[in-house]
């Protein structure tokens, strides 16, 4: 009756989910490693990471156990006003002492942050360049938008809607409906 809580990069090119039942995971992945879950563990790295996290900026939302918006704004000078240069310290230093990657996206937006995040996992930056936030988006599928599932993605497709330019054909109350 178990599943699987996080599968690894090479897991999920064999059809491996989270929430799949193990059973389901060890046939398509028959040689994979699987790891029993140590209680704690992870909710023990997520408070490391963000008290690293707070080393940098007072202000931390974090977004779930591994996910975190960080507004910078108010520090970014001690950086060279450069928001890659404080990325690669958050990482380095979150590499070093932890042992662990993580994957970085940088926006004006927090929705904008978390797909650009997405882009080069694992252990990558993504940098959307200020006031071009439409540019990035616009030929990305639209199940990179948050929130947008199987369900959500079957009613948009019988719109014509693959990227998240299509939405921009249509009016606001279209989605309001």
């Amino acid at each position: 009756r178990s599943i699987v809580a996080c599968p690894n990069y090479l897991a999920r090119a064999r059809g491996i989910k989270t929430a799949m039942p193990i059973s389901r995971a060890m046939s398509l992945a028959p040689d994979g490693n699987f790891i029993r879950g140590t209680r704690g563990l992870y909710s023990d790295y997520s408070k490391r990471v963000r008290e690293i996290l707070c080393r940098y900026t007072p202000v931390v939302e974090p977004a779930s156990i591994d996910e975190a918006y960080l507004e910078v704004s108010g520090v970014l000078h001690l950086y060279k006003n450069d928001p890659v240069l404080l990325a690669i310290k958050i990482k380095d230093e979150i590499k070093n002492n932890l042992k662990i990657t993580c994957s970085v996206g940088i926006s004006r937006k927090k929705v904008c942050s978390k797909i650009a995040s997405k882009q080069n996992k694992p252990d990558g930056i993504t940098l959307v360049p200020f006031g071009f936030e439409k540019e990035f988006l616009a030929p990305l599928p639209v199940q990179r938008i948050p929130g947008v599932g199987k369900a959500t993605l079957a009613k948009l497709n019988k719109y014509g809607v693959k990227t998240v330019s299509d939405l921009l054909k249509f009016d606001k109350s279209f989605f309001e409906n």
